[in-house]
């Protein structure tokens, strides 16, 4: 892979245009070039240079407006739409206000919420974003999708009209219930297989541990036909079959980063993985089973994070079950390697012909990388020149 390599399915969050947009220039296919500039890519998926991806805001933006619409003519849509990031959420029936907080990080599916808004607000709508909010993470997406969105809201009450996109994982049943009471049209984004992070749709759900939760558990026919009353939307291919397969309707609008990757980043550590999050005592127990060096990567916002697994080689994901991980996609956009669990039937394109490496178990991680290492290849696997 190439540095400057920012890769996105075609269109991103908006995947399938109204209007169909003229093709990007890409390099596709499984086996990488190693020219310089090359990128390579996984069949199914667009590879746009980092630098112009972000300059192409009407890419984005197609599928939202075309999911925005499926329910109606355009006489239907409201201009109005309201993005529910995570936080906030009151008992009384009102929306949550907008809260900027000093946070170092966020989780992924946070900043998902956020590209969400600037797509929908790239599409033409006046986007209202609600919730706990990162202020530095925000203004990045904004900046580098050219979006606006309405901030620093209090809390109000649902409206007939409004258009409200809310995630999967809000762990409070009541809200999910009130935001339907005032013939609000409700759209769920499945930012993961229902079942795992949410959504608490009544007072008896509790979200399992993903380090031990039984992966025939989550994402089954009931969890998804539990959903009826919402549209849903996802960035999961996988999550978008199942639906199907349940005999419901899920919308796929794909994913995109708006926010450049950085570009040539020193290949410093032979090892890395990210402690601040729920993978880490797995990425641990392989760590050190390894004779080389691992860097664990702390706390910090997505520019530090990303420049991090940019300065390894090799990135541990013991990814057991999420949805489409945004870390797979960091990785390989600066050319580093994910070693990763084959258990995640979520994680589209985490494969050999992805750029990834797969084991079955964290067992098999230590050796997997011992003879990566070893192997000259690996940084032609990379994306380096040998």
């Amino acid at each position: 892979w190439s540095s400057r390599a920012c890769c996105v399915p075609w269109g991103g969050w908006c995947g399938t245009l109204q209007r169909p947009a003229p093709r990007p220039r890409a390099r596709t296919g499984s086996r990488p070039d190693t020219g310089a500039g090359s990128h390579r890519c996984f069949p199914e998926w667009t590879c746009l240079d980092s630098r112009t991806a972000p300059r192409r805001p009407a890419r984005v933006a197609g599928l939202i407006r075309s999911g925005l619409m499926q329910r109606g003519g355009l006489g239907t849509v409201s201009r109005r739409v309201v993005v529910c990031a995570l936080g906030g959420f009151v008992r009384d029936g009102h929306l949550p206000a907008s809260t900027y907080l000093d946070r170092r990080w966020i989780y992924g599916g946070e900043r998902s919420m956020y590209e969400i808004a600037a797509a929908v607000a790239v599409a033409g709508h006046t986007v209202e974003l609600r919730g706990d909010l990162s202020r530095p993470a925000l203004e990045a997406i904004l900046s580098a999708s050219g979006a606006t969105v309405e901030t620093s809201l209090p809390s109000r009450l649902p409206q007939p009209d409004d258009v409200i996109i809310v995630p999967e994982g809000i762990t409070d049943p009541g809200f999910y219930d009130a935001i339907g009471g005032r013939g609000a049209r409700r759209v769920m984004a499945l930012l993961g297989p229902p079942g795992l992070f949410g959504p608490a749709l009544d007072e008896g759900f509790s979200a399992p541990d993903s380090l031990t939760v039984p992966l025939d558990q989550v994402g089954t026919v009931e969890h998804y036909r539990q959903l009826a009353g919402f549209e849903l939307w996802t960035n999961s291919p996988r999550v978008a079959a199942e639906a199907a397969e349940a005999a419901v309707e899920c919308l796929f609008v794909g994913t995109g980063q708006p926010v450049p990757f950085p570009e040539h980043v020193p290949k410093l550590h032979p090892v890395a993985y990210v402690g601040a999050n729920r993978w880490a005592p797995l990425a641990r127990q392989a760590a050190s089973a390894v004779s080389v060096p691992v860097l664990e990567i702390g706390e910090g916002g997505r520019d530090s994070v990303v420049r991090a697994i940019a300065s390894a080689q090799l990135l541990l994901l013991p990814v057991r079950i999420e949805g489409q991980s945004r870390l797979q996609l960091e990785a390989r956009a600066v050319g580093t390697v994910p070693i990763a669990l084959s258990s995640n039937r979520y994680a589209a394109g985490m494969d050999e012909a992805g750029g990834a490496v797969l084991v079955d178990s964290v067992d098999e991680m230590p050796p997997a990388m011992e003879k990566l290492l070893a192997d000259k290849p690996v940084a032609f696997y990379a994306g380096f020149d040998p």
